[in-house]
């Protein structure tokens, strides 16, 4: 299974990853919802996430790319391939042009719209209607959603 987890503004733009971890009951939040088999990441947004994230593939072109014991993969299908006929599960974790490659294929979408704060680039394409919203909770100082594709 391939879930994006996704922290947005509230205008539905990205929310980079400093921003995130700045706040401790979000960064708690990213935590839990990152966990998975596998949590692909593309190697623009990784920050911080190598330390937080065991299990991290970095999506790149860079074949020579080395971080810490993360995985580098060059190819976006045989991920796709991977985790749509297995059990296992991929957490999708960003950035934009990650997350657009990858919707198609996610079966879940997890996403947490903060207050105060201001994203970089708009993903709004999962509102499209092809995600039915199942959760939705409020916590200090942001709203947590969780959509099934229909």
């Amino acid at each position: 299974m391939i879930r994006i987890a996704a922290v947005l503004d509230t205008e539905f733009r990205i929310v980079p990853f400093e921003q995130v971890l700045a706040l401790p009951t979000l960064a708690n939040w990213v935590e839990r919802i990152y966990e998975g088999d596998a949590a692909i990441v593309g190697k623009r947004s990784l920050n911080q996430l190598s330390e937080r994230l065991p299990k991290l593939r970095v999506l790149t072109h860079d074949a020579s790319f080395k971080l810490g014991k993360a995985k580098t993969e060059t190819a976006m299908e045989p991920l796709v391939t991977k985790y749509l006929s297995s059990a296992d599960e991929a957490v999708v974790v960003g950035g934009a042009t990650i997350f657009s490659a990858f919707l198609p294929h996610s079966a879940v979408l997890d996403l947490a719209i903060v207050n105060g704060v201001t994203g970089v680039q708009k993903f709004d394409v999962w509102n499209d209607g092809s995600f039915d919203l199942v959760d939705q909770n409020s916590l200090d100082g942001f709203e947590t959603r969780r959509l099934f594709r229909l």
